[in-house]
């Protein structure tokens, strides 16, 4: 799986990456987190605007779990993280995670709106 959840689009002249969850298998996301986590942390880009679409997954305690150390090791990497398709508890979990990290990950009920409030920042 590597990479092949991680993408770049120009969205009113700023490139945004986008972290793909859609579909994920459970058992598979905790792997593609560290994945797409390491990419980041050892790549050299800065100021990172970041759009993660958890849309149709499971927040699993593991899950959660895994995204917390993941916000903790980006955090000085990126700009701005938004978030689309948290829905019911996974908006819960994900307060968790930005008490947890220190870090504000704003979700937003679709990619268009994500979009717009990233290019913003």
């Amino acid at each position: 799986m590597p990479l092949k959840r991680k993408s770049t689009m120009l969205h009113k002249g700023k490139v945004v990456t986008i972290h793909n969850y859609v579909g994920i298998k459970e058992e598979e996301i905790v792997r593609a987190i560290k994945i797409l986590t390491a990419d980041i942390t050892n790549g050299t880009e800065k100021d990172i605007l970041l759009m993660i679409d958890f849309t149709g997954c499971t927040a699993s305690v593991e899950v959660v779990t895994e995204f917390k150390k993941s916000a903790i090791e980006v955090k000085p990497f990126v700009r701005k993280i938004v978030a689309v398709g948290v829905k019911g508890m996974q908006a819960f979990l994900l307060n968790t995670v930005n008490r947890f990290a220190a870090i504000q990950v704003d979700p937003y009920p679709t990619r268009e709106e994500a979009l717009e409030a990233i290019v913003k920042a």
